[in-house]
């Protein structure tokens, strides 16, 4: 099999010399492939596209993606970049409508759905009836086609673009975050050696498939090394705990969001003083856990260790630039509150707007995160000016998180925030929500916490926090609480509002949307808890 695309190349070696290697085990269809499976499979689904769309090569038409998790979501990836396509994944529970803004935006030529699956059946046929999309864009992609006469696969340039990942839209229309190949190959070649990856590797993916953390961490990655990725159809915390016990235990690594561990720290609370035991004896098949996509409590880390004896890895990245920093496999480097080191050959900077100067090297200096090289996206999706504005006079990429490196640790990043959304501007004071909520989330009477900014006429903005207070916990006034962050916090830090919320609102990926919380929790008119 001959390809200039490096993941494609990567696979094909693995079927050659390893062919009855475990690639893909799909839990809900009871699957199980060898990495022969995945190639010869791959193959024959580009080809099927390639006779389907009917002008050779699909030339960077975009192929999207309606599938649940499972074998083939990943063999429609596969043939997609095979025959030259970009694949968009999109959600696949999400309503026709939202559909139908990705088929436009991206100018779809092939849609992609399970012919067996009735409710995307169902859907799909709405995204024709009532959003002016054509019928013969849709591909079922298990409905038995031919395999004779099909064309042979046309040759791909490793600079093609490859895929296209929808941001969540929190400042406006979602936008289409685009990579080629070889930006793809060098997010996964980093990852591989920064974690250490390998052949004899197995993890459980239990993450959506429309976001970079569920496709490139855990699912990408496994398959450039060679590794075995056994894919779950959903998070279901029960079934994960269930399948770390059971007797196989040749699981070695588990990549999660915040939220997913505090979850499965719920449900193994409510098993037995043995369960548990037997649940700590079983996390010593892993060799790593990963947690990311959102920031980490130092409560939930503290408890996961306490849980399973292990020492949960974080690390930052985002959808335009794949993983950035990390820290590292060493246990002793995995700080709490801070993300490490950059990755393998990434290229990073911390820049200060307010001296308008590199303060990479000036330790405990706040500066923005910027990042210039292969691993940073090609474009954002017929989106030129926006692509533009993201990025500095000199080529770097400004992220919007503000970050600096610790004195006490080495030089290891620390994340203060997002500036539009975690940065609160008080009375000529910029303090970090992020650092307001590991406060917060010390305070043996808070289960949860949001700081968010609160426009005030006085002071610009002022801190306010939404709290979700332990079962044991009834409620909580302003002032005690005030006094019990004292400890921690210098006195313009503290929260001048709070909201007792149930629960706190968060996205597929476990993150606080600030800005709609905000604006909900602490209306213009709200006088509540408020100092």
């Amino acid at each position: 099999m001959k390809s200039r695309i490096g993941l494609i190349q990567r696979v094909a070696k693995h079927a050659a010399h390893s062919a009855h290697r475990q690639a893909v085990v799909d839990v809900q269809r009871g699957l199980t492939k060898t990495y022969k499976d995945l190639l010869d499979d791959s193959v024959l689904l580009a080809r099927r596209m390639q006779s389907k769309h009917g002008h050779g090569g699909l030339a960077e038409a975009r192929v999207i993606s309606l599938l649940s998790p499972g074998y083939p979501w990943v063999i429609t990836a596969l043939a997609t970049y095979l025959a030259g396509g970009v694949h968009v994944p999109l959600l696949h529970t999400n309503p026709a409508a939202e559909w139908a803004y990705n088929v436009k935006d991206t100018g779809a030529s092939m849609i992609c759905l399970d012919g067996q699956d009735g409710d995307q059946v169902e859907k799909a046929s709405k995204l024709i009836s009532e959003h002016d999309v054509e019928a013969g864009q849709l591909f079922k992609i298990n409905e038995a086609g031919p395999s004779d006469d099909l064309p042979e696969l046309t040759d791909v340039a490793p600079d093609a673009r490859a895929f296209i990942l929808y941001t969540s839209g929190t400042t406006g229309k979602p936008k289409g975050v685009v990579f080629s190949h070889e930006q793809i190959a060098s997010h996964l070649e980093a990852m591989e050696e920064a974690w250490q990856w390998s052949s004899k590797d197995k993890i459980l993916h239990c993450l959506p498939l429309h976001h970079a953390h569920g496709i490139e961490n855990a699912l990408l990655t496994a398959l450039w090394a060679g590794a075995t990725v056994e894919i779950m159809p959903r998070f279901d915390p029960q079934a994960i705990l269930d399948r770390w016990q059971d007797q196989r235990r040749d699981l070695t690594l588990f990549m999660a969001v915040p939220t997913i561990y505090s979850r499965l720290l719920q449900t193994a609370a409510k098993a037995t003083d043995q369960q548990r035991k037997d649940l700590r004896a079983a996390c010593d098949q892993f060799r790593l856990q990963i947690s990311g996509s959102a920031p980490l409590p130092t409560t939930t880390k503290q408890r996961w260790k306490e849980f399973s004896g292990c020492t949960l890895l974080e690390r930052y990245g985002m959808s335009e630039t794949s993983m950035i920093l990390s820290c590292g496999i060493d246990i002793a480097t995995r700080i709490d509150g801070h993300v490490g080191h950059p990755m393998p050959r990434q290229q990073v900077r911390l820049w200060n707007e307010d001296q308008q100067q590199d303060v990479t090297d000036r330790l405990d200096t706040p500066g923005e995160i910027q990042i210039a090289g292969a691993s940073v996206f090609k474009e954002y999706w017929q989106r030129p000016e926006a692509t533009a504005k993201e990025f500095t006079s000199d080529g770097w990429f400004k992220t919007g998180d503000l970050a600096q490196r610790s004195s006490q640790f080495d030089g290891s990043y620390r994340i203060l925030g997002r500036n539009s959304t975690d940065i609160i501007k008080s009375g000529g004071e910029k303090i970090s929500a992020l650092e307001v909520e590991r406060a917060l989330l010390d305070l043996k009477y808070v289960k949860d916490a949001a700081v968010v900014a609160v426009p005030d006429d006085k002071w610009g903005e002022v801190v306010g926090a939404v709290l979700v207070l332990t079962a044991s916990s009834q409620s909580i006034d302003i002032k005690s609480l005030r006094q019990d962050l004292r400890q921690t916090l210098a006195a313009y830090k503290l929260p001048q509002r709070i909201k007792i919320y149930d629960e706190i609102p968060r996205n597929a990926m476990g993150k606080v949307q600030k800005k709609p919380l905000s604006r909900t929790a602490f209306p213009p008119s709200s006088q509540t808890a408020k100092l």
